[in-house]
């Protein structure tokens, strides 16, 4: 999840910033008015900063940053690889750093459940599986992991 990307628009944040467009009193580039993007973060914008009443939303956003920090070097520093599923709507990959591995998987069809068997190298049904965002089914086997994924579902899970 990208940080950056909450502009308090994708929240349902309909504020109309009151210096839209107007002459600025203040500014940090060479712009001489308050330019207002809709559905763009106004980083400039002094009027307030972008929110919403959506607790939910801030929830996952706070999950999503809390992990992202947890397995920073993983995520900069790791190998990518794509990994190999028996259904072309589902897309899966992990990376792996300094022994630990952050895998992620996605259903792509916005739709239906999805049935699918990825391989996944060195997992079995022992291995220590801390999930981020855990399937409603799911069994693993010997380098398997089967799962029923519901529509537009995401699984993100670490092991070592």
């Amino acid at each position: 999840l990208n940080p950056y990307y909450v502009d308090g628009f994708l929240q349902c944040d309909d504020y109309l910033y009151e210096y839209s467009n107007k002459p600025a009193r203040e500014s940090f580039t060479d712009d001489e008015f308050y330019y207002v993007h809709q559905g763009q973060i106004d980083i400039f914008n002094f009027s307030r900063k972008p929110s919403s009443s959506d607790d939910e939303l801030l929830k996952e956003h706070n999950l999503a940053m809390t992990f992202r920090n947890s397995v920073q070097q993983v995520i900069t520093l790791g190998s990518f690889k794509p990994l190999k599923s028996d259904n072309n709507n589902v897309y899966s990959y992990i990376r792996s750093y300094n022994g630990k591995s952050v895998v992620v998987i996605i259903n792509r069809n916005l739709s239906n459940t999805e049935n699918v068997k990825i391989k996944i190298p060195k997992i079995n049904k022992k291995t220590k599986i801390s999930y981020i965002k855990e399937p409603s089914e799911k069994n693993i086997a010997k380098s398997v992991f089967l799962a029923n994924l519901k529509p537009s579902e995401i699984v993100v899970f670490t092991f070592e």
